[in-house]
């Protein structure tokens, strides 16, 4: 029921399971949500085409990220208004600039577009030049492209799932594609800008519109992730994962649009940290994707738990469903786990501390509803030993609490 925690039903280790695994899942994207915001935003700034030193830029990084949280006491729907025209101007520009990369460098564009071929796949894992080991270690850079998947599903209770589906297939997919592929061919063709792909295929003439436009897309970035992350902790509170926390409805037209105080100003902290403390994006890649393909895998078990145990379908069925997207999943997140000794122990140590709270909370408040309740049954049996249950019964109205009163009924149970 609502409220209760998930795996309401089933047998009590499976339910156990479930808890502890959408516990995990809820932490690893809240530790996510404090590396996002820091390296959106200090990768955008990268390409500023001046000589500027580190400190400047995560200046400028922190003013921009303590904006974005003192924006979102006005709400996604606020926000969602200037950020709409914004994302759409962005992935066309980011189009129209893969485009033009493939169009100015013909060579490299068939050079690309022989890599949908199939054999391409096959070759570059089993023959090309990373192949084996270090084709499947790429996997940790290939995730990158598809991180913010996770914020789509947690953003479904402020915009509802028919607009994400179509801003999804209709305008994100195909240009972010078409902005992939120029991207490789102007690799092709300088091959030394691999230090930052995404400025190195923008025209000199359009360096400094790029980065104000992609400092925008940051902020919206950062914003889906920041939304995403209240919608999922407000779910954590009905389910008793967290103590009582300020919910602030944003909307009334859409209860999914929520605002956390205390929730923005930690996540905001914890985000200033990361930039001061990392300088650049860089040094945050490598924090940047375990989280993201443990959620990945965390989600596909639960898929699996609903698809059989509530919509009842047969093991054929749900393996069929599942182990695809199992197996994708494995490989990418197997590929980010050597990210650790790096820096991405952070969003792990992070979600780790996150899960131990939210499971010590839900510990202690399953303990106390337990001693309540057997206070409670004692409660009735020495009422119902004095002879007591039937003025206790009597009270439930006014007017029997008033005669119980006056005729001297109560008694009390402690000793």
């Amino acid at each position: 029921g609502r409220g209760a925690p998930p795996g309401g039903g089933g047998p009590p280790r499976l339910r156990a399971t479930v808890t502890f695994a959408t516990m995990l899942a809820v932490s690893l994207i809240a530790g996510d949500g404090c590396i996002t915001p820091a390296v959106s935003v200090l990768g955008a700034l990268e390409g500023i085409p001046l000589q500027m030193g580190d400190n400047i830029k995560v200046a400028i990084a922190v003013a921009i990220i303590a904006f974005i949280f003192l924006m979102q006491r006005r709400g996604s729907s606020v926000i969602g208004s200037v950020a709409g025209p914004i994302t759409i101007v962005w992935f066309l520009t980011i189009a129209a600039l893969g485009i033009h990369n493939l169009v100015t460098h013909p060579e490299a564009a068939r050079l690309v577009l022989s890599g949908l071929n199939p054999n391409a796949f096959v070759t570059f894992w089993t023959t090309g030049a990373y192949r084996g080991v270090d084709a499947w270690r790429t996997l940790a850079g290939v995730v990158l492209s598809v991180t913010g998947a996770e914020a789509l599903y947690a953003d479904m209770g402020h915009f509802g799932r028919v607009p994400i589906s179509a801003a999804w297939l209709v305008l994100v997919y195909p240009c972010l594609v078409l902005q992939y592929m120029g991207q490789a061919a102007a690799l092709c063709v300088r091959p030394h800008g691999v230090v930052s792909p995404f400025y190195n295929a923008v025209p000199d003439n359009l360096k400094w519109p790029m980065v104000v436009l992609a400092t925008l897309a940051a902020i919206i970035a950062s914003q889906a992730m920041i939304s995403g992350l209240f919608s999922l902790l407000t779910q954590a509170y009905a389910a008793k994962f967290v103590p009582k926390i300020l919910v602030l409805h944003t909307n009334p037209d859409h209860e999914g649009q929520v605002y956390i105080p205390e929730v923005n100003w930690a996540l905001c902290l914890m985000c200033v940290l990361i930039c001061v403390a990392f300088k650049t994006s860089g040094r945050l890649a490598g924090a940047y994707g375990i989280a993201v393909t443990s959620t990945f895998l965390i989600t596909t078990f639960l898929l699996g738990i609903v698809i059989r145990k509530v919509w009842r379908w047969n093991w054929l069925a749900t393996l069929a469903v599942v182990l695809p997207l199992a197996l994708v999943d494995a490989a990418l997140w197997s590929a980010n786990v050597m990210k650790i000794v790096d820096s991405g122990w952070v969003p792990v140590a992070i979600s780790a501390v996150l899960c131990f709270l939210m499971h010590t909370h839900l510990w202690g408040h399953c303990r106390e509803r337990a001693v309540m309740a057997k206070e409670a049954a004692l409660e009735t049996d020495e009422i119902a030993a004095r002879g007591g249950i039937d003025s206790l019964v009597r009270a439930v109205t006014v007017t029997g609490l008033q005669s119980v009163l006056r005729s001297g009924l109560m008694v009390r149970t402690d000793k």
